[in-house]
C-alpha cells in the first residue's frame, strides 16, 4: 500500500459542482433538452480586465496552454480547479470547423464552469478564421491563432509556426476577424507565436516587427514561445530574453510560453520577463496542480480527474489513460513497475481497480 502524504490531503483551490450539463457547439439549433441556451449557462468573462487587475496588483495570469489532443473539457476544468486563470482548448483548423457541422461538434464541447476559455485555431486566410470566429464567439471568452506549431504536417499546409515569417497574413486574419464581430459578440483575439528563425539570440529584430504588426492589425495579446521552430524542447532550453524584449515593445499584454514545470519557474519567469501572463503546456501536462504549488502531482489530482472525465462524458479511453499515465509519471510514490502495470490498463474499470489495489480507492 502506498501511504498518503501530508500533501495528498489538501484539495484543489475550488471545485466545480458537475452536476449541470455541458453544451455543445449548438449551431443547427437543436431543440433537444441536451442543449442549454450558452447565454443562459455561461456568462462571458472579460480577460481583458483580468489582465488589467493582474498587473494592477503585481501579478500575472497563470494559463495552460493549448495541447494538441490534450487540452480537452475535462482537463480544462481540472486545471481550473487548481489555480489556472485562463485555459486554452487544443487547436483546431478553421477551414474544416467553420464549413462542417460535424467537425464543429467533433471537436468542441464546453461546461459552465469552462471560463475563462480560450479557443485556438490553425488558420493561414483571413475568410476561414473570421467565419470559425463567428461560430465559436457565444462560446468562449477568448480567441487565439497558433502561429508557433512546429510539427511538419502543420507548417506544410502553411499554418502555425510557417506564418511566422509571413506577418502580413496574420496582420490580416486579426484585422479581418475584428471587422467581422458585430456588437454583443466581440472576442478579444491572441495570437501565439515562436522566436523568428532567422533572429539572434540578443536582439530579436524580426521577432519584434512580427509581434508590432499583430499589435497594430488589432490584437488583444501575444504570447510568446522562446524557441524558434527549429529547437525543439527536448534539445534546447527556452529563451525568456525573446518574451522579455517582445514585452518591452508592445503596449498590449504579452505571455512568456514554454519550459514552465513549477510555480517556481512561472513567479521566475515573470519577474524577469516582465510578462502579463506565464503558460505551461508539459508542465501541467504532468502535474496539472503546478500553479497551485504542488512540486509533484498530488494523489487528489489524479483522483480529480478521473471524477471530472467520468461526469462528463465524451472522454476516449485512450485519452484518458494518458492523461493519468503522464501523472503517475510526476507522483514520486508510482515506481516504474507500477507504470509498466498501469500502461495494460485497457478500462475505466482497471484503472480502477489498480489504485485500488495500491490502497488508493477512487471515490466517483
Amino acid at each position: 500500500m502506498l501511504p498518503l502524504t501530508e500533501q495528498h490531503t489538501r484539495t484543489p483551490q475550488k471545485r466545480f459542482n458537475l452536476a449541470e450539463n455541458y453544451a455543445l457547439l449548438n449551431t443547427n439549433n437543436h431543440s433537444s433538452d441536451e442543449y442549454i441556451p450558452i447565454d443562459e449557462m455561461k456568462p462571458h468573462q472579460d480577460i481583458m480586465q483580468m489582465f488589467r487587475d493582474a498587473k494592477q496588483n503585481n501579478t500575472y495570469l497563470k494559463v495552460q496552454a493549448p495541447m494538441v489532443r490534450y487540452s480537452k473539457l475535462a482537463f480544462r476544468l481540472l486545471c481550473l480547479e487548481y489555480n489556472c486563470d485562463v485555459v486554452y482548448t487544443p487547436m483546431m483548423m478553421a477551414d474544416s470547423f467553420s464549413k462542417s457541422q460535424k467537425a464543429r461538434d467533433s471537436d468542441f464541447a464546453t461546461h459552465v464552469h469552462d471560463k475563462p476559455l480560450v479557443v485556438q485555431f490553425a488558420a493561414n486566410n483571413p475568410t476561414d478564421f473570421s467565419l470559425a470566429c463567428q461560430y465559436i464567439a457565444p462560446f468562449c471568452d477568448g480567441i487565439d491563432i497558433n502561429c508557433g506549431c512546429p510539427q511538419p504536417y502543420v507548417m506544410k499546409e502553411n499554418l502555425g509556426a510557417a506564418l511566422v515569417t509571413q506577418p502580413q497574413k496574420i496582420f490580416d486574419m486579426v484585422h479581418e476577424a475584428n471587422n467581422k464581430f458585430i456588437s454583443g459578440t466581440f472576442r478579444p483575439i491572441g495570437v501565439k507565436i515562436r522566436i523568428h528563425p532567422d533572429d539572434d539570440s540578443l536582439e530579436f529584430r524580426k521577432t519584434i516587427d512580427l509581434a508590432r504588426q499583430i499589435e497594430k492589425a488589432g490584437a488583444s495579446w501575444v504570447t510568446v514561445h522562446g524557441r524558434t521552430h527549429k529547437q525543439r524542447t527536448k534539445n534546447t532550453k527556452v529563451n525568456p530574453d525573446g518574451p522579455k524584449i517582445v514585452k518591452q515593445a508592445l503596449q498590449i499584454p504579452v505571455m512568456h510560453n514554454g519550459d514552465v514545470f513549477s510555480l517556481k519557474d512561472a513567479n521566475d519567469l515573470a519577474s524577469y520577463t516582465g510578462c502579463d501572463g506565464i503558460m505551461s503546456a508539459r508542465g501541467l501536462l504532468s502535474n496539472p496542480a503546478l500553479f497551485a504549488g504542488f512540486n509533484q502531482v498530488p494523489f487528489e489530482c489524479i483522483e480529480r480527474y478521473l471524477q471530472i472525465s467520468i461526469q462528463v462524458g465524451g472522454i476516449p479511453f485512450q485519452l484518458l489513460h494518458h492523461h493519468v499515465m503522464f501523472m503517475l509519471y510526476s507522483h514520486h510514490q508510482f515506481l516504474s513497475n507500477d507504470i509498466i502495470e498501469f500502461s495494460n490498463c485497457t478500462s475505466v474499470a482497471s484503472i480502477l481497480d489498480f489504485f485500488e489495489d495500491r490502497g488508493l480507492s477512487i471515490s466517483l
